[in-house]
């Protein structure tokens, strides 16, 4: 039993709030070749990452606990998770490209590295050579059948991204897909900055969830370094990722529509959503409220006239709400996956959780909401889903609005050490960042990305849908998946 295994193991409390499960090279092989049960015993596997040294994993149990779980690598090679948990795939790939690390029983592939960077492997110590020629991915064998390209490029704001699909006729047997394009190196820019001055880098891993990301990565920082936001900043930063939350929503559902063909529709939803940033550049600085969030709280407060900016543009989304009509007949039916995925794709199949309700984080433990859901799993039902989290996020925002408490903005960061999980619900699920702190500054992170969990259910839902139906189906999953390729 993995969960029997992973409470077994020695804790170590030098990562916070969750403590590390140490397991050794052989606990780490017994936990990746025992399937995990049902009920509280379940293990969902929430990211996978590594070090020079060391392959780590994020698990949640049935139950809500949070896993976290570290082993040695063996001659920088470590047991895959794939045979149970296919969503390692992913993780697997990225480690090879970036550390060098080899899953042993996974499948070699590229994630990130396309063959153009100047150098291999850039995470290892010491990094490896440059390569010698691009790499240019085989999909599909060419005689199992027709293949169709789409992408990298693709329209104004889709996400870089190329997809391969094996087409039997008009339907999709099978699909691909080839990330990277928008990869950034992440960890290497944060590597040796303190938290404040890394912070810049999170904001800026994906446009769609740039609060939550730079919650997360608050979260890991002041949970590494022993230091908790003031009152008012909790309640600023969940004011911000609602009304990002929302933004994000409206984009979203304004690219479904016109992929279904509702452009009026599309248009007006535009049109509220271009309302909302004006009124948050006003209210915090910038369309986006980037760089608002930092460790240890935020960097600028709220005044009486930012706070009505904002109240007026959430009573046009209040009124376009009431208004919403969604193309059923375009919608129902298309890019159906259910029981997978995390965030709005996983609450749109009848699973999935929202971390603001569980594991909770401030100032959300005060807050009586529930998380909406759905049981179709269809593009139907993540639409609805979104317009129904808009509903409940203007509800939370015009709350703490009202009840936003007195006192200080931010709490001074120590030159300390320690090490850190942060957490967050952005607009697409939960997001994680880990932090290493060593005197102060950065010696490891990783951000992880919803889009991480939701592209093997996004493959799944191309799996027998018409050939005409694909970019309904791509964007009934939201634009955000940058955030995945660091």
């Amino acid at each position: 039993m993995s969960r029997a295994l992973l409470e077994a193991a020695p804790r170590d409390p030098a990562l916070r709030p969750w403590p590390w499960r140490r397991l050794d090279t052989a606990g780490w092989r017994a936990l990746a070749g025992t399937p995990a049960l049902t009920g509280d015993g379940d293990l969902a596997l929430l990211a996978l990452w590594a070090d020079a040294g060391a392959v780590r994993a994020l698990f949640r149990g049935g139950d809500g606990a949070i896993l976290p779980v570290s082993a040695p690598l063996a001659d920088g090679r470590y047991a895959t998770l794939r045979l149970h948990w296919p969503d390692a795939a992913g993780f697997e790939a990225a480690i090879a490209d970036l550390w060098g690390h080899v899953a042993e029983g996974g499948v070699a592939a590229k994630r990130l590295d396309h063959g153009v960077w100047p150098l291999s492997t850039p995470l290892a110590s010491p990094p490896g050579p440059a390569p010698m020629t691009p790499d240019w991915p085989e999909f599909f064998d060419p005689a199992s059948g027709p293949q169709w390209p789409n992408g990298p490029a693709g329209p104004p704001f889709a996400p870089p991204e190329h997809w391969r699909f094996r087409l039997d006729g008009i339907t999709i047997a099978a699909a691909a897909r080839r990330s990277g394009y928008a990869h950034k190196g992440q960890i290497t820019l944060m590597r040796g900055k303190t938290a404040r001055v890394a912070a810049r880098f999170a904001a800026r891993l994906a446009g769609e969830a740039t609060v939550a990301h730079s919650l997360a990565f608050a979260a890991a920082a002041e949970a590494a370094l022993g230091v908790t936001a003031p009152p008012r900043a909790a309640a600023l930063r969940a004011i911000m990722a609602e009304l990002e939350r929302i933004g994000t929503h409206l984009s979203d559902l304004a690219d479904l529509l016109a992929a279904a063909g509702a452009m009026r529709r599309a248009a007006r939803t535009r049109a509220v959503l271009a309302e909302l940033r004006g009124a948050l550049a006003a209210a915090f600085g910038h369309r986006l409220m980037m760089d608002v969030v930092v460790p240890g709280g935020v960097a600028s407060d709220l005044d009486p006239a930012g706070r009505a900016a904002l109240l007026t543009a959430l009573a046009g989304v209040e009124a376009w709400r009431a208004r919403c009509v969604l193309p059923e007949a375009a919608l129902a039916g298309r890019g159906v996956v259910r029981d997978a995925g995390a965030g709005i794709v996983g609450r749109a199949g009848g699973g999935g959780g929202d971390a603001r309700r569980s594991p909770c984080y401030p100032p959300y433990e005060q807050l009586d909401f529930i998380a909406p859901a759905r049981q179709a799993g269809d593009a139907l039902a993540r639409a609805a889903l979104w317009v129904a989290e808009i509903g409940v996020s203007v509800t939370l925002a015009r709350h703490l609005l009202a009840t936003l408490p007195p006192g200080t903005l931010s709490t001074p960061l120590p030159s300390a050490s320690g090490e850190g999980l942060g957490l967050a619900e952005g607009p697409a699920g939960e997001i994680w960042h880990f932090l290493a702190i060593r005197g102060g500054l950065i010696t490891e992170a990783f951000p992880c990305d919803p889009f991480w969990r939701n592209e093997a259910a996004l493959i799944t839902a191309f799996s027998g849908a018409a050939r005409d139906d694909w970019r309904l189906i791509r964007a009934s999953f939201g634009a955000g998946a940058a955030g995945a390729d660091l």
